[in-house]
């Protein structure tokens, strides 16, 4: 039993050690763990500080940014505010240039017709038909004024007292330039330059590849007809084609020999007019109306056809009559609805004389003709003597553009000639692969198609409702479709 006793006690106490070790193990974990515990909340808070700390600095940044971004925009927009209120202060006083050169014209031409009525009163003529019985009935008949009688047209002389008073009253007081303003000194108004239209950068819109689907050797003339559509022709062939260059409609010619497409345009009800030449050894040439082949008229076996354009309600062909001795333009009509509508060079016709030395050059005939609807002129080019050529409906020269620019290292040949909505010329010059932009006095403005639109033997030129200029890529049988208005 001792025995026993003796193990109770030492189990006892050993249980009592290691309980006290157990007891101070489980402090030593309750330390560490609230020691643990007491890092871990003071990082988190360390952590949440740094946290708002950035946070604040980036929302500090966003604020800055934004304001910065706002006031770059603020600026940029009072800019192009100024610009535009600029441009419009330019065009209202250039308005107001026009309007007093016109209220001068007009004022001179008032004093003229009253110096003229004064003058018709004195002529002798005048008074024996006023005298005589049968002028008291018809005042208004002056058949019976003697043959030989001229009445002179007067002079229309500037009045510039005039001009200056309606200058003043339009636009006030204006400074004189590069001096100081004197009494009775001669002001001197230098107007803004004219806003310009087009782009810098040029973008090609699009190329429309007709390769495979054009049988000619190349693509020669395009043109937007009045009726939307869309044609094309090769040296024989005309084609109808959709905008993604899907062949609508083609006509062959190739059954009539030496047949050649030198023009193509459009009438006044928007079909097909195609300026041709049945032999190119001087039998008699035709004016081709309709892709059909009706004849619109024939012209004399003397006069060979160039090019065409339509003026007004008039189809106007530019001919050559003889040895390339005269150019003449004959004017149409017809609207092109039926058979019956052909009319032929007769006494409704009208026909005129150009001026030969400026649009012969020594005996070359032109290659393309437009009206400009802006100056009431016909654009005329000559890729042979390389110029181009300006002329009122009445046959007066204009203007002429030879191309001399020094971004040219080739010779100048302008082939194709057209104009767009605004009274700008443009025109293909195919030698330097560059298409030409001139105001509506033949002036230089720029190049809007080159080699960097694509562009390798550049040949005919057409303006689509839209200000798009479509050109012809004679070798590659392709269209470029240019944006080059703002």
């Amino acid at each position: 039993m001792k025995h026993n006793g003796h193990d109770l006690i030492e189990i006892k106490e050993k249980y009592e050690d290691d309980r006290k070790k157990l007891g101070e193990e489980t402090d030593e974990i309750k330390v560490s763990a609230l020691r643990g515990t007491r890092l871990s909340i003071e990082q988190n808070k360390k952590n949440k500080t740094d946290l708002l700390q950035r946070f604040n600095e980036m929302r500090t940044t966003a604020t800055d940014d934004a304001k910065l971004a706002k006031d770059l925009i603020e600026q940029g927009l009072q800019k192009r505010l100024s610009e535009i209120n600029k441009l419009e202060s330019d065009s209202c006083t250039y308005l107001a240039i026009q309007r007093a050169v016109l209220q001068d014209h007009l004022d001179a031409l008032e004093d003229n017709v009253r110096n003229r009525e004064s003058r018709l009163q004195e002529l002798n003529p005048i008074q024996f038909l006023l005298s005589s019985k049968e002028a008291k009935t018809v005042t208004s008949d002056f058949s019976k004024i003697p043959e030989g009688v001229i009445f002179p047209l007067p002079r229309l002389e500037r009045n510039i007292t005039s001009s200056k008073k309606v200058l003043t009253e339009i636009c006030g007081d204006i400074v004189h330039v590069g001096t100081i303003p004197k009494d009775n000194d001669l002001v001197q108004y230098v107007p803004s330059p004219p806003p310009k239209y087009w782009r810098d950068d040029i973008v090609c819109m699009k190329t429309i590849d007709l390769k495979d689907r054009v049988k000619g050797k190349g693509l020669r003339y395009v043109k937007h007809t009045k009726k939307g559509n869309i044609w094309v022709s090769d040296q024989t062939r005309t084609y109808q084609i959709k905008e993604d260059g899907t062949i609508v409609q083609e006509v062959d010619y190739t059954k009539d020999a030496h047949f050649e497409i030198l023009s193509i345009g459009s009438d006044m009800s928007g079909h097909l007019v195609m300026c041709s030449s049945l032999n190119a050894h001087g039998s008699t040439p035709s004016m081709v109306k309709r892709p059909e082949t009706n004849t619109l008229w024939k012209l004399d076996t003397n006069e060979d056809p160039c090019c065409l354009c339509l003026v007004g309600d008039f189809i106007a062909v530019l001919l050559v009559s003889g040895v390339f001795e005269t150019l003449k333009l004959k004017f149409c009509l017809g609207n092109g609805t039926s058979e019956k509508d052909q009319v032929k060079l007769d006494k409704k016709s009208q026909s005129l004389v150009l001026v030969k030395g400026s649009l012969l050059k020594g005996g070359i005939y032109p290659s393309s003709m437009t009206f400009n609807q802006s100056s009431r002129n016909l654009i005329i080019s000559s890729f042979h003597c390389g110029m181009v050529v300006g002329v009122s409906l009445d046959g007066k020269y204009q203007f002429e553009y030879a191309g001399k620019h020094p971004g040219l290292l080739k010779k100048f040949e302008p082939w194709s000639v057209e104009c767009d909505h605004l009274g700008h010329i443009l025109t293909v010059d195919t030698q330097n692969q560059k298409v030409h932009l001139l105001d509506s006095k033949g002036q230089f403005l720029t190049f809007i198609a080159s080699t960097a639109q694509g562009l390798q033997t550049p040949y005919g030129l057409g303006v689509d409702s839209n200000g798009y200029l479509w050109v012809t890529d004679y070798s590659k049988k392709s269209i470029k479709v240019i944006k080059y208005l703002i």
